[in-house]
């Protein structure tokens, strides 16, 4: 009869098992071949590189490959993946890596180049979670960069949503300076961009001008036009198209820039007829007269609930404001009442009756676990709009544009509210009222001193009837940081 051996117990001794792998590594071990990288010689063992990598392995198994059975290979990597390759090399052996912003791009890239996946995965998902922080370090539109020409189109989509939302901001950085000019039109092309308005957005294109025409002065009319043509000069001021020409570069591409600010002039006195054959024959000058979305005071309202934690649930604001007709100055006298109602705490109708001649109709009771804001024109309709909603949230104590929402309504009597909804996640917004939630834990939903305080603004734009509302551009993506 076979004796018991007791309770099987499985043991992981995992840990111990990978610092003996590493040691191969840390103390050059039974090196089988080595890595050069310029004057860098780095020990490796091809068990490890091929198991990692399937470049490695291609590299190393494959006799065709001039890199088959010799004892040191020479790498050829750009000066920022050469600085890191020791800390790449050694995750290979350890699965350990530290991510910071000035390096995981060079660590991404190696890790695209060989093939390890799992790096890849690591240094994407640290990328996503550090979008505020790339910026602040100038970082960010290198990432964009790289990522939409290497395939990693979700990480992209985030990079150019936070740089065009942030754009008020991200133009006064000197990152915006070193911005290229391929990168830059795909920012101008865009119409959910957020600046304050056209004339600040073009004082800061004609200071990259200025600074990036340097580069090659014999050009600069070419630079100017491949540029500036993506400027919406009919959002301009008669004021403001004035004070433009007292910049240099404005002078010495007189004739370019008169015959733009000549359609902003044409806009203004209501020339619709010229205006209408010159879109008509150039499809891209329809843009000129497209607005973005501008937080000026006149085209904004802005909504701040401080001590957002105390709201009672199912709180509401109501907001009554104003905004100009047009952008003509020809309607400056004349403008449009509005009504915002914001449910940030979910929605609760109470049950009613409905009378009628058929009898008392009873309409129960609803809630709606929803983050919703009305939008009602008053007094005036079959008017087409651009809506905008911008939200706010924070990271590490900082402010942001976390989220852009944006809608074309044709406000007429069949339809004279405009509704949105589940505009912020209802339970990652109100977290203090779910269970096991302590009180006063940080939300990235809240920004402020003490973070509680929600905010977003509504933006209002008119549509005239010059206006197309496509754009042109690969970046018609979803909008969502």
């Amino acid at each position: 009869m076979e004796e018991s051996s007791g309770e099987a117990m499985q043991v992981d001794n995992g840990s111990e098992i990978i610092t003996k792998i590493a040691r191969l590594y840390a103390e050059k071990l039974l090196s089988d071949v080595s890595l050069r990288i310029g004057d860098r010689v780095f020990p490796a063992h091809r068990l490890i590189l091929c198991a990692s990598s399937d470049v490695f392995q291609v590299m190393l198994l494959n006799p065709n490959w001039t890199e088959f059975n010799v004892e040191e290979i020479v790498l050829q990597e750009n000066a920022d993946c050469g600085r890191v390759f020791g800390d790449f090399l050694a995750y290979l052996y350890t699965g350990k890596i530290t991510l910071k912003i000035e390096s995981v791009l060079p660590i991404l890239m190696l890790a695209d180049k060989y093939n390890v996946r799992d790096l890849v995965m690591l240094c994407v998902k640290y990328m996503n979670q550090h979008v505020l922080a790339a910026s602040n370090l100038g970082k960010l539109v290198t990432w964009l960069q790289y990522t939409s020409n290497c395939g990693h189109h979700d990480l992209a989509s985030i990079c150019f949503n936070f740089i065009a939302w942030n754009f008020h901001s991200f133009m006064k950085k000197p990152e915006f300076l070193l911005c290229d000019k391929d990168t830059l039109i795909a920012f101008l092309q865009c119409s959910d961009l957020v600046v304050s308005d056209e004339f600040s957005l073009t004082v800061a294109i004609i200071e990259w001008l200025d600074v990036n025409a340097l580069c090659d002065p014999d050009n600069e009319s070419i630079l100017v036009r491949e540029i500036v043509s993506y400027l919406r000069f009919g959002m301009l001021s008669p004021v403001e198209l004035a004070k433009l020409v007292v910049f240099p570069i404005v002078q010495r591409n007189n004739d370019f820039f008169v015959r733009r600010m000549a359609l902003g002039m044409d806009y203004h006195s209501g020339n619709w007829s010229k205006l209408e054959k010159i879109i008509s024959d150039t499809e891209e000058i329809s843009l000129q007269f497209t607005p973005r979305l501008y937080i000026a005071e006149k085209w904004m309202a802005p909504i701040t609930l401080e001590n957002f934690r105390q709201l009672q649930p199912y709180h509401s604001t109501t907001l009554l404001f104003n905004t100009p007709y047009s952008f003509s100055d020809k309607d400056s006298e004349q403008s449009y009442e509005w009504i915002v109602e914001f449910y940030p705490k979910g929605v609760w109708f109470q049950k009613c009756y409905l009378i009628s001649w058929h009898g008392k109709l009873e309409v129960p009771e609803m809630i709606f676990r929803d983050v919703r804001l009305s939008l009602t024109l008053k007094d005036a309709f079959d008017q087409r709009f651009k809506v905008g909603i911008i939200i706010y949230g924070d990271q590490n104590g900082e402010e942001y544009v976390a989220k852009v929402v944006e809608r074309v309504f044709i406000f007429d009597e069949n339809s004279s509210v405009l509704k949105f909804d589940d505009l912020v996640d209802f339970d990652g917004l109100n977290e203090t009222l779910l269970a096991n939630t302590k009180d006063g834990e940080y939300n990235p939903n809240l920004v402020g001193l003490n973070n509680d305080t929600m905010k977003l603004q509504v933006v209002i734009l008119p549509f005239e009837r010059l206006i197309s509302f496509e754009e042109p551009g690969s970046w018609k993506s979803i909008r969502h940081f």
